[in-house]
């Protein structure tokens, strides 16, 4: 009797090795932990015969038990808890080891100018090598979307073959290709907006301790008494939810018509409504975790019912 040995990294890697054998469909594919990630710039299905061995995640899962440990480190998908869209949330997989912050982040704009199929990249000291892979997601111009391989590395270019061919520049943002293990964190809803408009919102005026520099853009001069200084807060952003779930502050589009203090609160007065910061954190006006939010307010509903379901045993 012939016993063969089969693991998952063996399946794994058949899988791939066929699927790269395709010709046509546009699709990379990536071998990530006991999973595989893929690609391709334009929407795909894929599904499995036998769900109990192979589990799909493409944007939407049903439970976070679903989502793998190993993933590509940006990769947003949207729990989707029952057939109401009022407990969805978002999840974004950040990579062990990977520096992504709101003041470093990984995914950077960039320029780029097509010649032929030899598309070039200006993104200044953008800390590539050769070999490296990059999502490139073009935001003008005819450039094509796609998952690349980095060549010709220069200190602030390189270039990829694009799918198509002729001459075209534009603007492009970048996405480093980084898979590993990792942990998923609430965030906002892809592509929704997150900020608010700093010259449409109050000021703030700060003094400013004694001292020689400029302010309000005038040119440098010195303030022996010290001076007031207007500008703008630094307004919170939206972390986490959709308009749905986390929807605008209803003062947004339209005018504010007072402002107070409030228990550690600041009150903003629109319209016929009263919007309140969070508490001791006076410049934002957004729901923190929107999935802790949800957890309670469930564990509270249930709490309900089976008190409800205590009383009516009595």
């Amino acid at each position: 009797m012939l016993i063969e040995h089969v693991s998952a990294n063996g399946i794994l890697g058949d899988l791939k090795t066929t699927l790269d054998a395709i010709s046509g469909t546009g699709i990379t594919s990536t071998i990530s932990g006991n999973g595989i990630h893929l690609y391709r710039a334009t929407p795909f299905g894929v599904t499995s015969p036998e769900k109990q061995l192979m589990t799909v995640t493409t944007t939407e899962a049903n439970n976070i038990a679903d989502l793998p440990r190993v993933c590509r480190h940006g990769y947003v998908v949207r729990i989707v808890n029952s057939g109401e869209d009022m407990d969805d949330y978002y999840l974004k997989f950040y990579a062990e080891g990977v520096t992504d912050t709101e003041d470093n982040p990984l995914s950077q704009p960039a320029t780029y100018a097509r010649s032929g199929t030899t598309l070039t990249v200006t993104l200044a000291n953008h800390g590539y090598s050769n070999g490296d892979q990059v999502i490139l997601d073009v935001t003008s111009g005819n450039g094509s979307d796609g998952y690349y391989t980095i060549a010709n590395v220069q200190t602030n270019t390189f270039t990829v073959t694009d799918a198509s061919s002729g001459t075209t520049s534009g603007t492009v943002t970048c996405h480093p290709v980084r898979f590993g293990e990792g942990v998923w964190e609430e965030c906002a809803e892809p592509g929704i907006t997150t900020t608010f408009d700093n010259t449409t919102m109050p000021l703030k005026l700060t003094r400013v301790l004694p001292g020689t520099f400029a302010i309000n853009g005038g040119s440098a001069q010195s303030y022996a008494n010290g001076a007031f200084q207007f500008g703008y807060p630094e307004w919170g952003k939206r972390d986490v939810g959709d308009d749905l779930t986390n929807g605008e502050p209803s003062f947004v589009g339209h005018r504010i018509q007072k402002m107070i203090f409030f228990r550690n609160r600041i009150a903003l007065l629109s319209e016929e409504n009263i919007i309140l910061s969070r508490v001791n954190d006076f410049y934002n006006f957004w729901v923190k975790l929107r999935w802790l939010f949800l957890t309670l307010t469930l564990l509270i509903y249930n709490l309900v019912q089976h008190i409800r379901r205590d009383c009516l045993m009595l």
